[in-house]
């Protein structure tokens, strides 16, 4: 192995195989599904936020809206625990946090989605530069697990010191 190179790095010399307009056809679509992934986690992110904030407003209009009924005398009151459901800093920095992250995921799920649906219509309109690029990285996929191969070969042949 030359001088400089991380022996972890990937080799990309399948992917030499494509000409300019595929490389640059490969690079336009995974722009584009890089693009529906941020867009759909940005817009899951805000919806999350959004909705935290709902809860939390509906929680808090529940909990400080005035009785209209007045409590039977004949019932005994447990205890009280207003203090321990009033809506605490520690609460809202959970829920913002909480919906804020499951939003991100929904987007980023969604987005994912749409953006592989959207790479394959953009490859299925040439189906010779779809069969170049597969082939390209069937053969780079092809090379990184013969690359594992190898290395998990060279450490079965080191033997262990034994206790």
């Amino acid at each position: 192995m030359p001088d400089g190179h991380n022996p972890q790095e990937l080799k990309l010399e399948p992917l030499l195989d494509l000409t300019d307009p595929d490389r640059k056809a490969l690079r336009t679509v995974a722009k584009k599904s890089q693009t529906h992934t941020s867009v759909g986690t940005i817009l899951g992110l805000g919806l999350g936020l959004f909705l935290a904030f709902r809860f939390r407003r509906s929680r808090i209009q529940k909990l400080t809206a005035p009785r209209a009924q007045e409590w039977p005398i004949h019932v005994d009151r447990s205890t009280d625990i207003s203090p321990v459901s009033k809506p605490s800093k520690l609460g809202a920095i959970a829920t913002y946090t909480l919906f804020g992250l499951g939003g991100s995921l929904i987007g980023l799920g969604t987005g994912l989605f749409t953006g592989s649906k959207s790479v394959g219509r953009a490859l299925d309109k040439d189906p010779e530069l779809r069969k170049r690029i597969v082939a390209s990285l069937r053969k780079l996929k092809e090379e990184a697990l013969q690359e594992k191969a190898d290395a998990s070969a060279k450490k079965q042949d080191v033997s262990l010191p034994e206790d």
